[in-house]
């Protein structure tokens, strides 16, 4: 069902979208909406109904507040509901509490009696505060042993842009740590946390996760957020808003040196669909090894920009990301804003390689990559990983630079990588030594396309499978683009046995 929101803040709706519909106090409502392609979801709190002028004779929910859940404006959307209305309390185990009259509505189910339900409102959004400052960073805290649960929703809260990727993000969870070092948190179980469930912002260090589990979470499971300079204007001075969002990060006030292992997360992002088990915007030096990560709406592991690198992926398993959502993968980073950094001894803009490796990937549903790098993503090691069913293997596009493969295996893809948006712009990237299962018989592009500058894209060595053991690659046979000089090493071959393939996973694993 359509949804269509303009000129005004709000909605135009019918009995024909809305059966309920006319309600006789919609005030209160809450609208939830996705954004077209499936990026995000807008959440909207309904401030009452006015007549909406319109042709279909529709009625207008105008909004009071909220649609700044996603890093991107928006007019139109797709898919939506809406809820917390009463004309809607229609299914067992619903709900609604109207604030005129202070009653409580409740839909029993076949089996249960109102005498016998108890009622809690959960109103608490942050079990755990702490904060400091970078010249008086609270030490040492540690958070062990604890189960967490039943926080109340956030997404109706204040949100922020983290930095030049595509995500906003409430700066709080149900832990929440600014201006801490030495921080852990260990062996705890985050339960029905209806927003994020650990949230590091500001100066951090040396912040260990390790060995918790992460269910049935509203937002995202663990978020990082570091701050910059103040913005400048074109002449060098302080905007009026003074936020931390400008380039220079060489202050240190970010999460750096965080670890994430050994944690389990499931049923995340069951609100906020822009959402994952892993999220960090200007942070550096993160480590995230040995998770098992399934069942998310979008990437399991996001990263919002390309500050200071450095990090680790590895060890881990990451299945059934990108569930409820489009363009993406298991993994995905934007690359869209330069920072300068202090990571490499000295001033730069560069980042410091990050190493992505030894994962095991099952990239269902809507993956379109299992590694997206998205958007000039740039700098990074991919080898050693296990990577099924995505359509393609990694993306690099709008000038992504300096990303190297090898030693990877991509099994059952449409094909082994994609470039785009801008090929002229790529530098320095390699594909060598990898093994490529194709589903079909035109996935492999070598290095024939004409917009790549000579030396730029390094390909050769690779081990190629198709159903037929035959390969099309620039118009003709791959042994024809052999024949000419081009992917040196590269073999074609019909496609391996499940057994060998799990044979040569198992061993690149080291299972």
């Amino acid at each position: 069902m359509p949804f269509h929101s303009q000129k005004r803040n709000g909605v135009h709706v019918t009995s024909e979208n809305l059966p309920n519909f006319p309600y006789k106090n919609a005030t209160g409502a809450v609208v939830f909406a996705w954004r077209p392609y499936h990026w995000y979801t807008n959440m909207w709190r309904v401030g009452g109904t006015r007549s909406s002028n319109q042709d279909d004779e529709s009625t207008e929910l105008w909004f009071s507040h909220g649609g700044y859940q996603g890093g991107e404006g928006e007019t139109t959307g797709a898919e939506w509901f809406i809820e917390n209305v009463r004309e809607e309390l229609d299914a067992p185990n619903e709900w609604f509490y109207d604030e005129t009259s202070d009653t409580l509505f409740y839909v029993v189910n076949g089996t249960a009696t109102m005498d016998s339900l108890v009622f809690e409102a959960v109103v608490v959004k942050s079990f755990v505060d702490v904060r400091g400052t970078s010249s008086n960073p609270v030490t040492d805290v540690s958070v062990s042993g604890i189960v967490f649960r039943d926080t109340a929703p956030t997404y109706l809260d204040v949100h922020g842009l983290p930095s030049g990727g595509d995500w906003a993000l409430h700066k709080g969870g149900a832990i929440t740590a600014v201006g801490v070092r030495g921080l852990r948190i260990e062996s705890s179980l985050f339960a029905r946390i209806d927003g994020n469930a650990i949230y590091l912002g500001g100066y951090a260090r040396d912040v260990v996760v390790d060995g918790n589990e992460f269910v049935w979470i509203g937002g995202t499971a663990i978020a990082s957020w570091g701050d910059t300079s103040t913005a400048l204007d074109e002449s060098g001075r302080r905007k009026p808003l003074a936020d931390p969002v400008g380039p220079d990060g060489r202050s240190g006030e970010q999460p750096r040196g965080t670890v994430i292992a050994n944690n389990l997360a499931h049923e995340v992002g069951i609100y906020q669909k822009q959402s994952s088990f892993y999220f960090q915007a200007i942070s550096a030096l993160t480590q995230i090894s040995g998770n098992v990560v399934f069942n998310g709406p979008r990437a399991h592991i996001n990263f919002n920009d390309g500050f200071g690198g450095g990090d680790v992926i590895a060890d881990n398993l990451l299945a059934n990301s990108c569930r409820e959502s489009g363009d993406h993968g298991p993994f995905n980073s934007w690359d869209r804003v330069p920072y300068i950094h202090n990571l490499r001894g000295k001033s730069s803009v560069i980042p410091v390689f990050r190493n992505v490796h030894n994962n095991l990937v099952l990239a269902t549903y809507q993956s379109q990559e299992a590694f997206d790098t998205d958007d000039g993503s740039s700098y990074y090691y991919f080898h050693d990983n296990v990577e099924l069913f995505a359509d393609t293997g990694f993306k690099s596009d709008f000038g992504g630079r300096e990303n190297k493969q090898w030693g990877n295996i991509y099994a059952y893809v449409n094909a082994c990588w994609h470039l785009c948006c801008g090929t002229d712009w790529i530098y320095a990237n390699a594909f060598r030594s990898n093994v490529c299962v194709f589903k079909n018989p035109d996935g492999y592009a070598s290095t024939c396309d004409s917009k790549i500058a000579p030396n730029t894209w390094d390909v050769g060595n690779n081990r190629l499978f198709t159903k037929s053991g035959d390969l099309n690659v620039c118009n003709m046979t791959l042994q024809q683009w052999f024949a000419g000089g081009h992917d040196v090493g590269t073999t074609v071959s019909a496609w391996p046995t499940d057994a060998d393939l799990i044979a040569w996973s198992r061993e690149l694993l080291g299972m």
